[in-house]
């Protein structure tokens, strides 16, 4: 009967896959010889979109209204030329002429209407009007925007070969990538950006760092990303660098099918011989989730356990029992090994369309993205330096640890989006969803020399790290737009949204050792140095969820005798984190220690060691005899890592736009933010406790309430050219672990870093001045002029003489900064060559920025440096500041035959990624130029194939101390990235002139 069923499906799957067929294949007999008309209505004195206004086919007699986003769509428009009519009460009425209809193609024409006394009828031909692709449209929008704003495309997203969003923004101006992840807009990070989706708030589940880790976005599922660099009173508040708006994909206005594959390989990580470094993981690591192998052992879940003492164990057999049984649940492999790496590959499908569903239309994409990557270095090399002289002449550093580094990490990222949306008039309801989630796996060794402990240079140091980190985001949105008939036709706007991200470190595996002598028969293990405790076991988890509201309405009038609006709205945000951190470390009986034995490779067998854990024999009296056992790192540093905190942001705002006289724009507005941001943690005092005869709770609180002004005015010299200025003021929230009085410390050796909770919020004003010439379409000339000044600003001071490094707040910052941008074609600067066949075909991008930076050193600090140097200025530049940023392409694009071809070019400044404790330099990273090409080809059939390289120059990530030994800087972190290659298949079918209303 099973087999029965099963050819009985079989065959009712090949009756449906003929009806199918039958019927796209009958569609497109019906849909032969029509193409589509669409595009945008924009308001030429705002340059805002024009719901409602009237677009007409003259020849044919039919037509369309403009939705809620001035957009509009004619299907299955006869192949032909046509006049088409766009008109809108109480403004000029446009015809344009010479209009093509294509077979099976979407003409896009895009129209901008201007208020008029009286009614007049302009003829415009069809070559006049911006026929878009989509970064030509954002520029247009940018030209309209009321703020100084960049913004990137799907388009130039998928042609610069970008990954995530992470690697797109790297082409943004003023924008840096830290670690693959973290966005920096104008040098300022964290605290200083906000990060929404689709217009909603997001939270981030970083334990370290308030950023939002872009590289959590895969490049299929996003639309656009743009970068608002000045603050309007609508927006909220906690920006200064930049607020970047990442847009999923919208639905189509017809029936799009996207599939797409790619695989690559790195130069030092794939078909290296079986060098990758990796370890033992879980079965379902390839979906970014551990199967409980990593899980924190049940035995010691309950975070009020209490490991018994090993002195009271070894006497009482219960207790010995227990702590056996501890003991033994955390055998797990803790060494690396050696393997072939897997090659890169990524996976990607989406579907969208729209359908008339009665009166109004239906509009629908879903997407879901897989991709796994690999990367290993093996050339890297760490070290760490104190100081062993203070002269005339400067400081001489001796190094404490030196020692080469591999790394293997492996990737696995996926997700999708779900988006809906119902239109009907001028009415919009849409949800929008979107899911991620990522794994990654990394194991590390490293091997050398620690000069601080030992004087011979045969004794080694070996460190061995295995890591693993899952990433998960999910954040739902429901939405809507509404024309009220009402107010002069007002618009009402609301938003509700959730959103949570989760972040769990399961079994973070430390296990150091030394190996001293000189010969292998001379050569002694150990398991400590100088008292320092080399193998740990980390469990932590962050969540952290958001809720979110908005409400705004927006009325417009007639003022000076031109359109003007005022705008009014809501907006609350409560944001909830929950982090957990335990530590444990493996201790050894001192009566009987447990040997490390060589091992294959003679640096030490860690997983025998680790296997002697819990109880390996009995003594002659009966007793227990403890090979190593467990125990759990309680005190007020490690308690001060697990909290829970909130932060609740109400505001209000409000905001007009006027037109005083022709050609200008005043965006004034002023916000009033209320914060309330508290955490409270578990702080083990021990004097504390002991007078209150329970563990006491500790925490920050901040209760603020904030006007923000907001003042912006665009200039239109010409048409297409605008002079911008603005003068805002915003403020800066502490992060939650900035906020909490933990401390971490990066193992074995490194400073103390201490949260705060006594931190303030800071104030920022901002300046900018904008110059911009949209010269053509997709063509785009601005020069940027902006300066900060941040009050109360967090930074890392120094606090005390052992080195401890605790968040404070300064006295002030400032900043400024010059942002140039240009994309040009390259027949508009040859002109002699521009009919050349290939000048033609060419364009050239570039943006670069020059900051300045100086912030109020800490006095402990200060103290310190002067020390050192009498002279030593009372600033230094804002951590993770990159006084230059520099980005360049040379594209080259032939839209006939599906040809592009690029050239990408990335370069920063050396930037201060490191503030050193006591008289130690200061720690920079390096420039690492990054030059790649990117080279795609449309195929037959709705096939296309992209080819790109990455890394041409194979820089290396390099952090260096800011002084010389011998003429050459001591390395901090160094490594190497090698080169990548990647090839890709996509598929996106065409279905004539659009789905079928």
């Amino acid at each position: 009967m099973l087999f029965a069923s099963a050819r009985g499906l079989r065959a009712a799957l090949q009756r449906s896959a003929l009806l199918v067929a039958l019927f796209g294949l009958s569609t497109s007999f019906a849909l032969a010889q029509t193409g589509t008309l669409a595009g945008t209505v924009l308001d030429g004195d705002l340059g805002e979109t024009l719901p409602t206004a009237n677009v007409f086919i003259e020849a044919l007699g039919t037509g369309a209204a403009t939705d809620f986003d001035g957009k509009y769509t004619i299907r299955q428009v006869p192949v032909g030329t046509y006049d088409v009519r766009y008109s809108f009460a109480g403004y000029e009425t446009q015809v344009v002429s010479g209009v093509q209809i294509l077979d099976g193609q979407t003409t896009e024409i895009n129209v901008t209407l201007s208020a008029g006394q009286a009614l007049e009828e302009i003829m415009v031909a069809a070559d006049e009007i911006i026929e878009r692709n989509n970064e030509a449209g954002l520029l247009r929008l940018r030209a309209r925007a009321p703020q100084v704003s960049d913004a990137i495309s799907a388009e130039a997203i998928s042609k610069s070969g970008s990954s995530d969003a992470a690697d797109a923004m790297e082409n943004v101006t003023g924008a840096s990538v830290q670690g693959g992840k973290y966005v920096y807009i104008r040098g300022l990070g964290d605290r200083y950006a906000n990060t929404q989706l689709n217009g909603a708030a997001l939270p981030t589940a970083d334990p370290d760092r308030r950023s939002v880790q872009f590289d959590m976005f895969p490049a299929g599922l996003l639309d656009n990303i743009v970068t608002l660099k000045t603050f309007t009173a609508d927006k909220p508040g906690n920006f200064s660098g930049g607020l970047v708006d990442i847009s999923t994909k919208s639905f189509p206005d017809e029936l799009a099918i996207s599939v797409s594959t790619s695989g690559s390989v790195n130069s030092q990580t794939q078909f290296q011989g079986g060098d990758f470094l990796t370890y033992e993981g879980g079965d379902t690591d390839w979906l970014g989730i551990d199967d409980g192998s990593r899980a924190l052992p049940d035995i010691v879940a309950d975070p009020d356990v209490e490991i018994p003492n090993f002195r009271d164990a070894r006497r009482n057999p219960e207790l010995a029992a227990e702590l056996d049984a501890i003991s033994r649940a955390f055998i797990r492999p803790i060494d690396v090994t050696r393997d072939n790496a897997p090659v890169n590959q990524s996976y990607a499908l989406s579907l969208g369309n729209q359908q008339r569903v009665g009166s109004g239309d239906v509009g629908y994409v879903f997407g879901l993205n897989y991709g796994t990557s690999a990367n290993f270095y093996s050339n890297g090399v760490t070290g760490r330096y104190s100081v062993a002289t203070v002269g005339e002449d400067g400081v001489t550093l001796t190094p404490d640890l030196l020692v080469t580094d591999s790394r293997g990490t492996t990737d696995v990222t996926w997700g999708g989006i779900g988006n809906l949306a119902y239109r009907i008039g001028s009415n919009e309801i849409a949800l929008n969803t979107l899911y991620t989630r990522g794994g990654e796996s990394q194991a590390r060794f490293q091997v050398g020399s620690l000069p601080e402990i030992f004087d011979d240079a045969e004794d080694l140091f070996v460190n061995r790290s295995i890591f693993y980190v899952e990433r998960e985001l999910a954040s739902g949105q429901l939405r809507g737009r509404h024309r009220l008939g009402i107010l002069n036709d007002a618009e009402f706007t609301w938003l509700g949204s959730m959103s949570k991200t989760s972040l769990d470190e399961p079994d973070l595996r430390f296990f150091g050792n030394v190996r001293r002598g000189e010969t292998p028969d001379e050569y002694v293990y150990g398991t400590r140095v100088a008292d320092i405790q080399l193998q740990q076991r980390f469990f932590r988890t962050t969540s952290e969820g958001l809720r979110g509201a908005q409400a705004d309405l927006e009325v417009p009038f007639q003022l000076f005798g031109r359109r003007s609006q005022i705008k009014v709205g809501g907006r609350y945000d409560r944001t909830d984190r929950d982090a957990t951190e335990r530590r444990f470390s493996i201790e050894t009986n001192n009566r009987e220690p447990v040997t490390l034995e060589p091992g294959e490779n003679g640096l030490g067998d860690a997983d025998a060691y680790v296997n002697q854990l819990g109880i390996i024999g009995t003594d002659d009296r009966g007793n227990p005899i403890f090979g190593n056992y467990i125990d759990e790192i309680r005190n007020s540093f490690t308690l001060g890592n697990s909290y829970d905190g909130y932060l609740d942001v109400s505001a209000g705002y409000v905001q007009t736009e006027l037109a005083p006289v022709e050609r200008l724009r005043v965006i004034l507005g002023a916000r009033y933010e209320v914060t309330r941001q508290a955490l409270t943690t578990l702080d083990l005092d021990e004097d504390a406790t002991q007078d209150a005869g329970e563990d006491v709770f500790v925490g920050g609180r901040i209760e603020q309430n904030d006007i923000l002004p907001s003042l912006n005015l665009v200039y239109a010299l010409t048409d297409n050219m605008n002079l911008r200025s603005a003068a805002t003021q915003t403020l800066a929230r502490p992060t939650f672990l900035e906020f909490a009085p933990g401390c971490r410390q990066s193992f074995a050796l490194g400073e103390f870093v201490c949260g705060n909770p006594t931190l303030e919020r800071s104030l920022i004003s901002n300046l900018d001045l904008r110059w911009e010439w949209f010269t053509r379409p997709g063509e785009v000339l601005a020069v940027s002029v902006y300066g900060k000044r941040i009050a109360n600003p967090i930074e890392l001071a120094i606090v005390n003489t052992n080195g401890q490094l605790v968040y404070r707040n300064v006295d002030e910052a400032d900043i400024a900064g010059v942002e140039i941008e240009a994309r040009q074609r390259v027949a508009a600067l040859l002109p002699f060559a521009a009919n050349a066949p290939i000048v033609g075909k060419l364009s050239l991008g570039l943006n670069a920025s020059f900051v300045q930076s100086s912030i109020s050193i800490d006095e402990v600090e200060l103290e310190q440096r002067r020390a050192l140097n009498p002279e030593a200025s009372g600033t230094r530049a804002l951590q993770g500041q990159s006084p230059y940023i520099v980005n360049a392409d040379l594209a080259y694009e032939d839209p006939i035959r599906g040809t592009n071809l690029g050239l990408y070019f990335n370069v920063f400044g050396r930037r201060l990624s490191q503030v050193s404790a006591l008289e130690l330099p200061d720690v920079y990273e390096q420039p690492s130029p990054q030059l790649d090409v990117v080279a795609s080809q449309r195929l037959l059939g709705g096939f296309s194939a992209k080819l790109s390289v990455k890394n041409l120059l194979d820089a290396d990530f390099s952090q260096v101390y800011d002084t010389e030994i011998n003429g050459v800087a001591p390395v901090f972190q160094r490594y190497g990235r090698g080169r990548n290659i990647s090839i890709g298949i996509s598929f996106n079918p065409r279905f004539g002139g659009g789905s079928t209303p």
